[in-house]
C-alpha cells in the first residue's frame, strides 16, 4: 500500500497496514485482515448485546434461548431458494450481514454504535453524547462512509419526532448532521477528484461521477423481483404484521425503519458512471441499517422470550416469528458455507 496509490476512505487500510507490520505470516496483509475482520465481527457481536442489555432485557430468563437468539442474528440472511436462484445472489437481495466486503464488515461495529450512541442522545440529551456522536460519524467517515448517507438526515428527523420541539438540542442535532455532511462532501471531492488511486491503479478511464439512474444498478443484479423482495424482507413483513402496534409505538423501531427505507432508495436512484457502476457502492449502507432494524426486532421477541416461564407458553405469533427468524438464520449459515466451500465465484 503505497502512500501515493493509497485508496479513499483509508482508515480500513491503515488498519491493515499497522497490523501487518506486527502480525505478518507468509503472504503481506492476509493474517491482518483475519485479525482485524475477525475483531470487528466480534465487536459487532457485543455492541448488538450491548444495545440489548441497555434495554432491560434479562438474558437470565431462558439464557441459552436468548443467547442463540442474538448469536443467529449474525448470520441473518434472505431466504435462500436454493433451486430457483440464479448467477446472482447478493446484490439484488437485501442482506443485513456481509461477507464479501472488507470495509463494510470493519465500519460495522462502528456504525451500530454510532446509532447506540444517537439513540442515548435523543433519549437524554448530554453533550457527552454529542461528541461521541461526532468521533464515531468522523471513524465511519474515515472508513467507509456509506451508513452516513441515511444517518445524517435521520437524526434530526427522528429527533423531531421523538421530543417534538425546535430548540438548542435540536439545533445541536442539526449541527451535527451538518458537519458529517461536510465531511461527506469532501470525501466525495477527494475521491472523485483528488485521489491517484483509480489513475494509477485502474486508469483514467475508470473515473467516474455520482450519477442518478433509478433502477439500473438493481435490475442487472436482481433475477426475480419479487421473489427476491419477498425473500428478503420475509421476516420483516410477518414482525409488522404480527407485531403491530407495539412495534410502531417503539421509536426506535422508527429511527431504523427510516434508516432501511432511506437506504433502499439510495441504492435504486444513484449510481456511479462508469465502470465503477456495477460496484454497486451505493448498496452498502442496505446491510447496516437492515441489521440495525432485526436488532430492534430481536429486541421485541426478547422481551416476549422473557416474559413466559417456559417457551412452550409463547403466543403463536411469537412462534412463527421465531420459524421465521430461524430459516432466515439458517439460509445464512447455507450460504456462507457455500461461499467459503463448495462455489468460490458466485
Amino acid at each position: 500500500m503505497e502512500k501515493d496509490i493509497l485508496p479513499m476512505p483509508p482508515l480500513y487500510y491503515w488498519t491493515i497496514g499497522l497490523v501487518d507490520k506486527f502480525c505478518s505470516f507468509r503472504y503481506p496483509f492476509v493474517l491482518a485482515a483475519i485479525l482485524v475482520l475477525g475483531f470487528a465481527s466480534l465487536a459487532k457481536y457485543f455492541i448488538s448485546l450491548f444495545y440489548l442489555k441497555s434495554q432491560e432485557i434479562d438474558f437470565r430468563a431462558h439464557s441459552w434461548f436468548s443467547g442463540m437468539l442474538v448469536f443467529g442474528l449474525m448470520f441473518f440472511f434472505p431466504v435462500y431458494v436454493y433451486v430457483f436462484e440464479g448467477l446472482y445472489w447478493y446484490l439484488g437481495k437485501f442482506t443485513p450481514n456481509v461477507w464479501h466486503n472488507s470495509t463494510t464488515i470493519f465500519v460495522f461495529p462502528f456504525s451500530i454504535a454510532l446509532f447506540f450512541v444517537s439513540l442515548e442522545w435523543i433519549g437524554s440529551p448530554k453533550q457527552k453524547w454529542w461528541w461521541a456522536q461526532l468521533l464515531l460519524g468522523v471513524l465511519v467517515l474515515s472508513i467507509k462512509p456509506s451508513f452516513l448517507f441515511v444517518f445524517i438526515p435521520a437524526l434530526p428527523l427522528i429527533d423531531l419526532l421523538k421530543r417534538k420541539r425546535f430548540d438548542q438540542n435540536f439545533a445541536l442535532t442539526v449541527l451535527l448532521s451538518g458537519m458529517l455532511l461536510g465531511g461527506v462532501f469532501f470525501q466525495k471531492y477527494l475521491i472523485y477528484h483528488q485521489n491517484p488511486f483509480t489513475d494509477q491503479v485502474f486508469g483514467v478511464s475508470a473515473k467516474s461521477e455520482i450519477i442518478l439512474a433509478p433502477f439500473e444498478v438493481w435490475d442487472f443484479y436482481v433475477e426475480n423481483k419479487f421473489q427476491d423482495v419477498a425473500t428478503s424482507f420475509l421476516f420483516v413483513f410477518a414482525g409488522i404484521f404480527l407485531m403491530g402496534k407495539r412495534l410502531w409505538n417503539d421509536w426506535h423501531f422508527q429511527y431504523a425503519l427510516i434508516m432501511v427505507l432511506g437506504a433502499i432508495s439510495i441504492y435504486f436512484l444513484i449510481a456511479e458512471s462508469g465502470t465503477r457502476m456495477l460496484d454497486a457502492n451505493f448498496y452498502w449502507q442496505i446491510p447496516i441499517s437492515l441489521f440495525i432494524l432485526y436488532l430492534v426486532f430481536v429486541k421485541h421477541l426478547l422481551f416476549e422470550i422473557q416474559s413466559v416461564p417456559k417457551l412452550k407458553d409463547l403466543p403463536w405469533k411469537t412462534q412463527m416469528l421465531l420459524f421465521l427468524y430461524s430459516l432466515h438464520v439458517f439460509s445464512g449459515m447455507l450460504y456462507l458455507i457455500r461461499l467459503l466451500w463448495l462455489d468460490k465465484y458466485h
